[in-house]
């Protein structure tokens, strides 16, 4: 999850974020939020020397007040449920 820096640019860095992360080969899923946190990025983690998430909040360090790391686990899920959700 992200906060992002307060500017007129919003929607400028929004979308730069969401090119960078869908170029990725790990990507799930990158969404907008409204409320204190601006963005959530869920990627694949394939291995513990994948640190995809070290170079998101690098590139955009400039941008970010605040960001948090998470991991989720994610089991037994009806994928088409899931696909429909995420459509």
């Amino acid at each position: 999850m992200m906060q992002l820096k307060p500017s007129k640019s919003l929607e400028t860095v929004r979308d730069a974020i969401t090119d960078f992360v869908k170029k990725l080969n790990n990507y799930v899923l990158v969404a907008n939020m409204e409320g204190e946190w601006n963005m959530q990025v869920i990627v694949q983690i394939e291995s513990e020397k994948d640190n995809t998430s070290e170079k998101i909040v690098e590139k955009f360090s400039e941008e970010l007040i605040d960001y948090r790391i998470n991991e989720i686990d994610i089991r037994n899920v009806n994928i088409l449920n899931m696909s429909l959700l995420l459509l």
